[in-house]
């Protein structure tokens, strides 16, 4: 509760893992603090035990915004959770072509000007 980090591991309590999540910076990604992929019950997304120095958070996406901010959080937090990132469809500049496009892949029909995914 009042601990940010994780305190199992610090207080050397039996180790199961927590089940939040925390930074994988090689992977550029989130990751599940768990023993194994079914200890505790949840861990879906199982990236081994933090170290307890870990900043561990309930969602990847919070992990992410606060960790890899320099990433865009829905890529984030997709590629976190092993799922497809369609992109924001939000605008940005394609500055090479004078114009606002979409990110969104380019084959999508959504987008009215879809300009790739932004990493």
């Amino acid at each position: 509760k009042y601990f940010k980090w994780n305190y199992n591991a610090c207080m050397n309590d039996t180790i199961v893992g927590s089940g939040d999540w925390y930074v994988n910076y090689e992977d550029k990604k989130c990751v599940q603090d768990c023993a194994s992929a079914t200890s505790p019950p949840g861990c879906t997304y199982f990236g081994g035990l933090a170290t307890p120095t870990e900043t561990l958070y309930t969602d990847a996406l919070s992990c992410c915004e606060s960790k890899l901010a320099y990433i865009a959080s829905g890529l984030c937090q997709a590629n976190s959770m092993d799922m497809v990132y369609a992109g924001s469809e939000l605008w940005r500049p394609d500055y090479e072509n004078s114009r606002c496009v979409q990110d969104c892949e380019v084959s999508n029909t959504t987008c009215v000007l879809p300009g790739g995914i932004v990493e």
